[in-house]
């Protein structure tokens, strides 16, 4: 099983970058928003994924998906409502 899962990986990695020049991700990151780096952030960003950390260490069950999507958001009236659909989800 190990030596399946490692000979496809390596295939389909190497299939990748000979197609594209380098890339293994078959061009996925080349969508729209990730050609260029963020320029400011938003302490919020920050704190989605300190306050994930911090109640998992407590040993709290939490959603990831909402909290993790909040790091990665753009806009500050967007972050808001993400934040708030994961407090009260």
């Amino acid at each position: 099983m190990f030596l399946w899962v490692g000979l496809t990986f390596i295939i389909t990695t190497s299939i990748s970058w000979a197609l594209f020049d380098g890339d293994i991700s078959w061009q996925r990151l080349t969508s729209k928003g990730f050609a260029s780096d963020p320029v400011s952030f938003n302490y919020l960003q920050l704190a989605a994924p300190v306050v994930l950390l911090c109640l998992t260490r407590l040993k709290i069950p939490v959603s990831t998906t909402m909290m993790i999507l909040t790091a990665i958001v753009t806009k500050e009236k967007t972050l808001s409502k993400v934040i708030m659909k994961s407090l009260l989800g």
